[in-house]
C-alpha cells in the first residue's frame, strides 16, 4: 500500500493521473468490492462469470 501511494502521488505530481479521475476510481472500486462480497453467488455463476471475464480479457 505505501508503494503504490507514494507512486500515486508521483503521477499526480507529473500530471499523469487527476485527481478526480483517482477519486472516482477509489469510490468505485470500494463500493464494488462491498458489492461483490454482499451477492452470494452459485459455484457455477462464479466460473460462468470468471470464464466470460477472462475470455474478454483475452480478446482485449
Amino acid at each position: 500500500m505505501f508503494v503504490g501511494t507514494i507512486g500515486t502521488l508521483v503521477f499526480i505530481k507529473n500530471d499523469v493521473l487527476k485527481l478526480k479521475l483517482i477519486c472516482a476510481f477509489f469510490v468505485l472500486s470500494i463500493s464494488l468490492a462491498y458489492l461483490g462480497a454482499v451477492i452470494k453467488l452459485s459455484q457455477t455463476t462464479f466460473f460462468l462469470i470468471l470464464v466470460g471475464a477472462l475470455v474478454m480479457a483475452g480478446f482485449s
